[in-house]
């Protein structure tokens, strides 16, 4: 998808928040959901006063709609989305049960004699199939911060950041490790923002996805080798002209060993990757191990010729020729 980018962060001492991004769903049927304890999701509990601004933050009721509507239409870009679908949204959330969407409002009175008005908005989504479709994963533990947006009169109160406060101390508080978010790439103070709060960049779960099968085919790899070098008859080393293991000398059973291990690790580093959002530490393991066995495959060329290197290379030809 050109010109966005996802972000998510794990949950816990959250704090971040970005620009709205409006989105527009059909209207669906909504079964009654239970909590854990069998009663009803509640929304009363959630009305919480706001950390770094004067406004209340609470779940939004069928009368905010007005307001809520007017604030998403200020901050929304029109090019992208109608007003129509905001108010669509708008109505859809203020009736969602809290274990699928909730929308959050603050409010916050102009004067100490005034009524409180609402001045900002943020939906949460819980349901995975509420999500855009591209970030749709099972199993994924995350909630969808969206449509977060304060009215232009009420800005640069701290507002923002207590409706996200506010919205991930709810995704917590309903289970979900980690918060997923939206904004445009070209959107600079935005993705600054959400820099500073935590947030990374979320990659594309089809490239998610890749890493984790070749890492686990990596980890199995590394597993079954060691099983042949050191519990059978080193088929594969055997068979492309190096010794079996117990006739290694010690570096050569030391680079053998190293092999075998570098698999599982790959597999542990992308593991660990996964839970602390360090796509980076998964990608070094898959380079580290490859670096590994194309050197190896080098040494073993230099030492016992063309079919070792062939077997570093997880080359067919030794076996092949053992079957004929």
């Amino acid at each position: 998808r050109v010109g966005e980018m996802e972000c998510s962060r794990a949950s816990g001492a959250l704090s971040a928040l970005g620009p709205p991004r409006p989105v527009r769903r059909r209207t669906r049927g909504r079964p009654r959901v239970t909590s854990a304890s069998g009663s009803s999701s509640s929304r009363s509990a959630l009305t919480s006063r706001s950390v770094a601004s004067d406004a209340v933050v609470r779940p939004m009721r069928q009368g905010d709609l007005s307001p809520v509507v007017a604030t998403l239409v200020e901050a929304a870009d029109p090019e992208k989305v109608s007003a129509a679908a905001l108010a669509a949204y708008a109505l859809e959330a203020s009736q969602a049960p809290a274990a699928r969407e909730i929308a959050l409002v603050a409010s916050l009175a102009p004067t100490p004699l005034d009524q409180p008005e609402v001045v900002g908005v943020v939906g949460v989504l819980l349901a995975d199939d509420l999500f855009p479709s591209e970030m749709r994963i099972k199993g994924s533990d995350a909630a969808y911060v969206t449509n977060l947006a304060v009215a232009s009169r009420a800005r640069r109160r701290g507002i923002a950041n207590d409706l996200l406060h506010s919205a991930e101390r709810f995704a917590s508080e309903s289970g979900r490790s980690t918060v997923w978010c939206r904004v445009d790439d070209d959107n600079a103070i935005a993705r600054g923002f959400y820099k500073r709060r935590g947030y990374a960049p979320r990659e594309p779960p089809r490239l998610v996805k890749y890493r984790d099968v070749l890492s686990s085919a990596y980890g199995f790899a590394g597993l079954a080798h060691f099983i042949d070098l050191v519990f059978l008859n080193s088929t594969l080393v055997v068979n492309a002209g190096a010794p079996a293991f117990w006739e290694m000398t010690g570096l050569e059973k030391t680079l053998a060993l190293v092999w075998c291990a570098v698999g599982p690790l790959a597999t542990a580093a992308n593991f660990w990757a996964k839970k602390k959002n360090a796509p980076s530490v998964a990608v070094a393991g898959l380079v580290a191990y490859g670096a590994f066995e194309t050197a190896l495959a080098c040494v073993c060329a230099l030492l016992f010729g063309a079919r070792g290197g062939d077997a570093a290379g997880f080359s067919l030809y030794g076996l092949l020729n053992k079957c004929r």
